[in-house]
């Protein structure tokens, strides 16, 4: 599914992980939150009313978004048009309930991983710096800065190394104790490097 074979088990011990919390999340909380709309260019009064209707419907977005998390993890190989479902319905419960700093950052950093498994590398990327922006406590706070590093280094994306290893950096300085820092530091040594470069260093260092 990912490019990078390498990294490929950690991420998909993510997705477990992230089903399983979002799965605990869902029986917590499911009360409407207070949603935003900040970034939408809309006249104010059409704001106001937009802010009141969409409070009232996270039921009904978190059930859209429980739903399409099901069908995608029963995906035995991953369906494309599943994937853009998911992302849409992950998307539309963490912008218009962003209030719900539990749920919220789970969903956005769940469609940041779907968009990367069908490349779009570039949606992935605004979502992660989403979600580390409006959600410092996040509690998988470290997984999203990984993933970001990841997608920053990732070959024919943006391909920027240096940014790529600033944030493995920074997972390893901010959660020094965490899973996250054992595989960041692997993670930057590998940054630049092509997925043959890669498996010649792995065979050396099994030899």
């Amino acid at each position: 599914m990912y490019k990078n074979n390498f990294i490929t088990p950690l991420l998909l011990c993510t997705m477990f992980f992230l089903n399983i919390a979002c799965s605990s999340g869902h029986k917590k909380k499911e009360e409407p939150a207070s949603s935003k709309t900040d970034s939408i260019i809309i006249a104010h009064d059409t704001l106001k009313s937009l802010k009141t209707n969409y409070t009232s419907d996270c039921k009904e977005y978190l059930k859209k978004a429980k739903a399409a998390d099901s069908i995608l993890y029963k995906d035995s190989d991953l369906n494309k048009k599943h994937a853009q479902n998911a992302i849409k319905a992950f998307t539309d419960f963490a912008y218009f309930c962003s209030g719900n700093d539990t749920l919220a950052p789970i969903f956005l950093l769940k469609t940041a991983q779907v968009a990367q498994s069908i490349n779009n590398f570039a949606q992935s990327k605004v979502v992660l710096e989403t979600c580390i922006d409006k959600y410092p406590k996040f509690k998988n706070r470290a997984a999203t800065i990984f993933l970001l590093a990841q997608i920053l280094s990732e070959p024919g994306t943006s391909n920027n190394n240096d940014e790529a290893i600033r944030y493995y950096n920074r997972v390893i300085e901010d959660f020094p104790k965490s899973e996250w820092a054992k595989n960041a530091k692997v993670a930057i040594k590998l940054v630049g490097k092509t997925d043959e470069e890669i498996i010649r260093e792995f065979e050396k260092k099994n030899k």
